[in-house]
């Protein structure tokens, strides 16, 4: 688990990212938007895309744990799955789709960690499962859905539906009716 100065730096970083972009951001911008010099930064991170790759870590960790707090057996479907959907992608990924540079941001992060990104997603796929399996066996669900590839396809869903530049009510209304579509699913 990082420090408090690491996770100072990885928000600092951050932030550059989403002021210049991952090209033009240098460990100068860096480490003036986190109040330290270079040389102290260095003391944390090889480079910038060894802070890009922390930062991706940190940022997929938070969210797994958000989405897994939210999705709470026993609860309105929709309701649960919507705010899950919202918890996943939490306010940073609205600020990168803000950004100039949320493309650029989203395409670094497919090149540079998607690794990270890939076993965020097997969690993701696992607390999908997990709870759609509870779901079912709460309605009493005869199981024609399964719950695995329910969540893979509901994940895709969610990386789908973002859209850099997307207004934030366009990208919030596509995640309400995933979710009303997919409680309905279960519900059938």
């Amino acid at each position: 688990m990082p420090d408090e100065k690491h996770t100072h730096l990885i928000h600092a970083a951050m932030e550059a990212f989403l002021l210049y972009g991952f090209r033009r951001t240098s460990m100068e911008d860096i480490a003036q938007q986190a109040g330290v010099s270079r040389a102290a930064l260095y003391l944390h991170f090889r480079n910038k895309r060894d802070v890009f790759r922390s930062a991706t870590a940190v940022m997929f960790a938070e969210a797994v744990e958000r989405f897994q707090a939210a999705l709470v057996p026993g609860d309105d479907v929709a309701e649960t799955l919507l705010r899950a959907f919202l918890e996943k992608n939490g306010p940073l990924t609205e600020r990168v789709f803000a950004s100039p540079h949320g493309a650029e941001l989203m395409g670094t992060g497919l090149e540079v960690a998607c690794d990270i990104a890939a076993e965020a997603d097997a969690k993701f796929i696992a607390a999908m499962t997990t709870y759609f399996s509870a779901v079912q066996t709460r309605l009493g669900s005869d199981g024609s859905v399964a719950p695995d590839a329910l969540a893979d396809m509901v994940l895709r869903a969610l990386y789908g539906v973002k859209e850099p530049g997307a207004a934030t009510e366009t990208y919030h209304e596509r995640l309400r009716l995933l979710a009303a579509s997919v409680a309905a699913l279960l519900n059938a």
